[in-house]
This record gives C-alpha cells, sequence and structure tokens, in this order.
C-alpha cells in the first residue's frame, strides 16, 4: 500500500473519523472513482485535479450552475452512488464541451505544479538549517486578508462541513 493509499483508510479512532478528513478523503475518492468510469478527459493529468475542474464547472461554469443552488439555497440530496453516476453521466457531457471551448481548463495543473516545486525548494531549504520561507506561497500572513477570512461567517466548521456533505451527497432530505 503506498503512503497516498494509506490516507484513504479510517482510522482506529472511528469517532474521530465522522466529518473529519479521512471522510473527506474517502468520499473524495468515491467521487473520482464514479466519474472515472463516466469519462476521463485528461489522462495526463491526476485524477483529482480533473474532479475538480468538472465540480467547479458544476458550481461556476455550467448553465444554471447546478451546484450553486445548493450553496445557499437547498438543502443538499442524498445521493447513492447510482444516482451520482447518473448525476455525473448527465453533466460530463457538458463539461467536455465546456473544456474543448475555454481558453484554459487545465489551469490548476500549472498551479499544482507551481506550489508542488516552491513546496520542495523550501523543503530543501529547510533540510540546509535555514527557516522556512512560507510566506511567498500565501498571502494569509497580512492583516486585512487575515482578518477577512478568519473571522468570516462561512467559514465555521458546521458551514464547511454541511457545504462539503452537500457536494458530496446532495441535500438532505427530510
Amino acid at each position: 500500500m503506498t503512503t497516498n493509499e494509506s490516507l484513504f483508510l479510517q482510522s482506529e479512532h472511528g469517532e474521530r473519523d465522522f466529518a473529519g478528513y479521512r471522510n473527506f478523503l474517502k468520499h473524495c475518492q468515491e467521487f473520482a472513482q464514479d466519474y472515472e468510469t463516466v469519462q476521463r478527459l485528461w489522462f495526463d493529468a491526476p485524477l483529482y485535479l480533473e474532479t475538480d475542474a468538472f465540480l467547479n464547472y458544476l458550481f461556476h461554469d455550467a448553465e444554471n450552475t447546478p451546484s450553486f443552488e445548493f450553496n445557499l439555497n437547498r438543502e443538499p440530496r442524498k445521493l447513492g452512488k447510482a444516482e451520482r453516476v447518473s448525476e455525473i453521466l448527465r453533466w460530463a457531457p457538458k463539461f467536455a464541451a465546456w473544456v474543448s471551448s475555454s481558453d484554459d481548463p487545465r489551469w490548476r495543473e500549472r498551479y499544482s505544479k507551481l506550489v508542488q516545486s516552491r513546496l520542495e525548494r523550501q523543503d530543501r531549504r529547510n533540510h540546509r538549517g535555514r527557516r522556512p520561507r512560507s510566506g511567498r506561497l500565501s498571502k494569509l500572513h497580512e492583516r486585512p486578508q487575515t482578518k477577512q477570512i478568519l473571522n468570516s461567517a462561512n467559514n465555521t466548521i458546521e458551514a464547511i462541513q454541511k457545504a462539503w456533505k452537500a457536494l458530496l451527497h446532495g441535500p438532505a432530505r427530510e
């Protein structure tokens, strides 16, 4: 088992897995596997970058932005595997058409590689006894951005968990 595969395993502390990072990773892996059974556009890119682009498309760029309505207005649906695949089948061809007409649909790859290269350089510097230079990767240390992000009502644990549940499982049914 590779290190990356081990990230998807549930821990021995089951109570910590609920709505936790490992659970989030498990749902991301399930969604990516379902997406891959329907379509794969960028065989030379990580699957998770493509599925991220697909989800971003549904939220921001698709006709009537179908995922955006769950942001504030609707409760998430609880979709089983078959229903999730059905929704992917419905939107995947539209995503493929959007990708083919988009100016820069694979920008995530470029920025991912940029961040990875900077982290690798930073790691090499740290091994030589130098201080980390994380400020170059993020501007969060600057006061106005920190205050805006950290004090945002959108960033409560409950809001983040609700958003991920809605994204991964659809609105909750009463």
